[in-house]
């Protein structure tokens, strides 16, 4: 495998592909123990960006993770399924502290699909 012969210096997994966050947990985990860094693949909407911040603050070997805004986006579900949109400040996100995810779906955009 090409982690435990030096050969990969960052992962970038999906975890709405690989298995969820458990799974991404566990890539994490392996590339840690082999000094590799992990800077999860996000994209699509704001569900899976505040799923990304979590998992940022969750562990201590993702101090990146991809992030499109919605404003840089043309997709109604990226710009407008949920609230609020995490503010970006000086790079970075703050610590959630609303329950869950720290999103709500937006009903009236839901309700006009």
């Amino acid at each position: 495998m090409r982690i435990t012969k030096g050969k990969v210096h960052l992962l970038q997994s999906g975890y709405n592909r690989c298995g969820g966050l458990t799974e991404l947990r566990r890539i994490t985990e392996m590339a840690t123990a082999h000094n590799v860094q992990v800077m999860p693949h996000n994209w699509k909407t704001g569900i899976t960006s505040a799923a990304a911040i979590h998992y940022q603050f969750a562990v201590g070997n993702a101090p990146y993770f991809e992030y499109a805004h919605p404003d840089f986006c043309d997709g109604e579900l990226r710009k407008y399924l949920v609230t609020p949109e995490a503010e970006l400040v000086d790079g970075g996100f703050e610590k959630p502290t609303a329950p869950g995810y720290g999103i709500d779906l937006n009903q009236q955009f839901m309700a006009n699909l």
